[in-house]
């Protein structure tokens, strides 16, 4: 969201929580561990990044749609 917000499927998140749901991922997914990143159209590009940039970290695939 414009403030920063996360959601994961619809519910409200911290970045913290969205690294520990794809710590949890990666040990269920293990190398085929994906997500899908659907930022709000008043989404900075700064929070965006930040997820892109966890799962990079975390090598989690990470697929970035049009945003909404």
């Amino acid at each position: 969201s414009s403030e920063g917000n996360y959601t994961l499927n619809g519910s409200p998140i911290s970045i913290d929580g969205i690294k520990r749901q794809m710590e949890s991922l990666k040990r269920i997914d293990k190398d085929k561990a994906a997500i899908v990143v659907s930022p709000s159209a008043k989404a900075s590009n700064e929070t965006v990044v930040a997820i892109l940039d966890l799962a990079y970290k975390m090598e989690v695939r990470a697929v970035l749609t049009e945003p909404k």
